[in-house]
């Protein structure tokens, strides 16, 4: 319904990539965070999200969340050698410096953020920059078992622009979890979880 009335903005979800999580252990509800980080780490997967980037996205304000500081750093030296000006940023960033991060976004002269969990909740380019500057592109490098932190990343391409966000989803999460504005049943009763019923163009990738 937001989406319908121009409150939020319109999107386009791709996963033109997916990896194999079966190996992986759950601790305190999610991921083990050393095994993710050792999952998405490599540089065909990073590679695979420039590439998809440059296809589906390109010229977009993009953020991406990565499973590591270190990870987020080689996300972003992935884009950088590709022409494509990117910035890691994390919790030892100055706000001095993320000001200027984001001033330098709304002047189109970056692209690209990365990051771990900086900017989850709340993140706002426009207030950070001091224009209306919305994020334009999700990119998801980190495979997450919480539907929470699945709608929070992704709602950071939401806020109203003239065109369409687009979602990169490497890390299988809107096959776990669904689309975004998918309907769902909200319950403190603690409803039984249905099956995500997503069908992925074999072209695209489109879901």
């Amino acid at each position: 319904w937001l989406i319908d009335n121009g409150h939020l903005a319109d999107y386009r979800a791709f996963a033109p990539s997916s990896p194999d999580l079966t190996a992986l252990h759950t601790r305190m509800g999610d991921y083990v965070a050393n095994e993710v980080d050792e999952l998405m780490d490599k540089s065909v997967i990073i590679g695979d999200m420039v590439r998809d980037y440059r296809q589906y996205a390109a010229g977009l304000r993009a953020v991406y969340f990565c499973t590591s500081i270190k990870h987020s750093q080689h996300v972003a030296d992935a884009f950088n050698s590709a022409g494509i000006a990117a910035m890691h940023l994390d919790g030892q960033s100055q706000t001095w410096e993320r000001r200027a991060a984001a001033q330098a976004m709304a002047k189109g002269d970056l692209q690209v953020f990365t990051n771990v969990d900086l900017f989850g909740e709340g993140y706002d380019l426009s207030a950070q920059a001091g224009v209306d500057v919305p994020i334009q592109c999700v990119g998801m490098a980190r495979p997450t078992q919480s539907l929470g932190m699945f709608m929070q990343q992704a709602g950071r391409m939401l806020r109203p622009w003239d065109g369409k966000s687009v979602l990169l989803d490497h890390a299988g999460n809107v096959s776990k979890h669904g689309l975004p504005d998918d309907d769902r049943e909200w319950s403190l009763e603690g409803v039984k979880k249905k099956p995500v019923e997503i069908v992925y163009c074999q072209g695209c990738g489109a879901a």
